[in-house]
């Protein structure tokens, strides 16, 4: 049997340097937040939107983004200054790269790279070549299904499905890793899939979550595939 290890890329693979630069705009305003505190606002932040909001952090408009950021400051406890905002759009726009790999992506996947077929199943615009491209990420992956690309987005069953096809991988062989519950979880269960979040954070803010394994960093991922004997057997 063909393992696939099938990955998110948002907050998975890469991530932004969103929480130094606010923590960078909120020091302009004389306001004092470690930078564990605003990691943590973002990503609560983030998880109600997931919850209350299906989809939208996938294409925010602006007023999207005006409540997120009111979200922001409610988990921060600071007063929802429009300025604030501002000068932190305007401070990202000017990020010439935005995204990054974790510092453990590169090592675990060289290392996954051996004994499982890897793919990448992902919402994103049609930035996301470039975003693999930028931190020398392609070469890892044997599929890449980019929700843009193929029309479908998680938590569709169809985009799993359409992975399935092109890989020629059967449902009990996949074993997806996301950090996102409501797409990522409830989307590649309903094939039959395994999954596993990869969350910091231990699931704070999703009170739905009950037998979903969750883990801290793709580190844990490595280290929990080789404690539970995975099947490791590439075709």
């Amino acid at each position: 049997m063909e393992l696939w290890l099938w990955f998110d890329l948002g907050y998975t693979l890469v991530h932004t340097q969103r929480e130094n630069l606010f923590q960078e705009v909120l020091h302009e305003f004389q306001i004092q937040r470690s930078l564990q505190d605003v990691k943590k606002s973002f990503y609560l932040s983030d998880k109600y939107f997931f919850r209350m909001c299906p989809g939208v952090l996938s294409h925010p408009t602006e007023k999207d983004m005006l409540k997120y950021f009111r979200c922001l400051c409610s988990f921060l406890e600071i007063e929802n200054d429009i300025r604030i905002w501002q000068a932190f759009s305007s401070l990202s726009t000017k990020q010439t790269r935005k995204w990054f790999a974790f510092q453990d992506t590169v090592p675990v996947l060289k290392e996954l790279q051996k004994d499982y077929h890897l793919g990448i199943i992902s919402n994103w615009d049609a930035s996301a070549r470039d975003v693999l491209k930028q931190n020398e990420l392609t070469k890892y992956f044997d599929e890449i299904l980019i929700s843009s690309e193929v029309g479908v987005e998680k938590p569709n069953r169809k985009i799993f499905e359409l992975a399935q096809q092109q890989s020629g991988a059967q449902s009990n062989a996949c074993l997806y890793i996301g950090d996102n519950y409501y797409d990522d979880y409830r989307g590649s269960t309903k094939l039959g899939w395994q999954c596993i979040l990869l969350d910091s954070f231990q699931g704070e803010g999703i009170s739905e979550v009950r037998d979903a394994t969750i883990l801290g960093s793709l580190t844990e991922l490595l280290n929990y595939l080789l404690k539970n004997n995975l099947p490791t057997e590439r075709g």
